[in-house]
């Protein structure tokens, strides 16, 4: 939580809640990103 009020405050947020659902959409977009990029490695890999 103490993360989240570092961040808040370095990026002028004046509500925890507003860091805290930015931080979790781009961890979700970057989760996506990761899963599609292992699938590629793995999928060559059985292909090839």
């Amino acid at each position: 939580m103490q993360e989240s009020l570092i961040a808040m405050k370095i990026v002028g947020h004046t509500d925890c809640k507003t860091t805290a659902n930015i931080c979790t959409q781009v961890r979700d977009e970057m989760l996506k990103k990761a899963t599609v990029n292992m699938g590629e490695v793995f999928g060559s890999r059985e292909n090839g």
